[in-house]
């Protein structure tokens, strides 16, 4: 079995059996009759983010195609899914055109690897506090109302349609007295 880690993601540890060269997992799995199946844990780390944090991939295959010589009979196709993050609010909900608004993004299943943009703008840097709790600091926008979206590291995206409101910075003119 072969696996490709994901995009921003590192290998930590594999389990006895398996090899990792980059971001390429080797598993000897022995023999599979069809209609078999087994799970292998390998320990991912972001590498998107300095704080050192580690998770399990879970990844599944299957034996479950016909072949007359029964020890090919292995589909090496990985079928881990997680679950899809979710936005609930953004706070606060308005900064300035010009950034640097930190915003706390509340939601669900949020993970140390996702990622925000606001407007398409990366909010930047994104500190992980909690699974349903991200904080990110705006980058520079034209003024306007715009979709928030979180990535995971697998791709799965939620949508906080019109969540956060660019506001214009008012030009300060110099007063002088005398």
């Amino acid at each position: 079995m072969v696996v490709t880690i994901p995009a921003g993601l590192s290998v930590e540890a594999v389990p006895s059996g398996c090899t990792a060269s980059g971001v390429t997992v080797t598993c000897a799995l022995g023999d599979l009759a069809n209609g078999a199946s087994a799970t292998i844990d390998i320990e991912v780390r972001s590498a998107s983010t300095p704080v050192p944090t580690s998770r399990d991939t879970e990844v599944v295959v299957a034996s479950n195609t016909a072949d007359p010589i029964p020890e090919n009979d292995v589909d090496l196709t990985p079928l881990a899914t997680t679950a899809a993050p979710t936005i609930d609010s953004v706070t606060p909900g308005s900064g300035s055109e010009s950034g640097g608004t930190e915003v706390t993004i509340d939601g669900t299943n949020l993970t140390t690897e996702t990622t925000v943009e606001i407007g398409g703008v990366p909010c930047e840097p994104v500190i992980f506090v909690t699974t349903s709790q991200l904080i990110c600091t705006t980058g520079p926008q034209d003024p306007g109302v715009f979709d928030v979206i979180v990535t995971t590291a697998d791709g799965q995206t939620a949508t906080l349609v019109g969540g956060f409101t660019y506001v214009e910075t008012p030009d300060v003119a110099p007063s002088f007295t005398g």
